[in-house]
């Protein structure tokens, strides 16, 4: 039986799977995408994704790293979170990569596989405008 629901996984890749939870990539997150912003106040990252299509999904877990395919285990947030996502502690002219994992407390295992990785670009600090109507006098 148990190899049974293994061949049903590979073939449909969504299949529900009634003693050992859904498969994982059921609960996937696609399509993350990344946005910088450069505001007055600093940078930040705006991550946006299609949510999970398992509904005993309750949140996402955000993962970041400055290399391809090293993102750090822990994950940025303390808990859950939904699409859309803004990480506020980027650093000026550096690039990071980014997944996210879809959480179900019900689930076995508790995470979903990770998402697509898109890389986001953070400028550096804009040079402030030079000053104008500077004139000199002479005596």
């Amino acid at each position: 039986m148990k190899s049974f629901f293994a061949v049903l996984l590979l073939l449909c890749g969504v299949c529900v799977l009634p003693a050992y939870g859904r498969a994982p990539n059921a609960r996937k997150a696609f399509n993350l995408s990344a946005a910088v912003a450069n505001t007055a106040s600093g940078h930040s990252v705006t991550l946006t994704w299609t949510a999970s299509i398992t509904s005993t999904v309750t949140g996402y877990n955000v993962y970041r790293g400055t290399t391809a395919g090293s993102e750090s285990a822990t994950p940025l947030n303390a808990s859950p979170v939904q699409s859309p996502y803004v990480d506020n502690t980027v650093a000026p002219l550096t690039t990071y990569f980014y997944v996210v994992k879809a959480f179900c407390p019900t689930c076995s295992p508790s995470l979903s596989i990770a998402s697509n990785e898109p890389q986001a670009n953070v400028p550096g600090d804009p040079q402030p405008a030079p000053p104008t109507g500077v004139t000199t006098a002479s005596q």
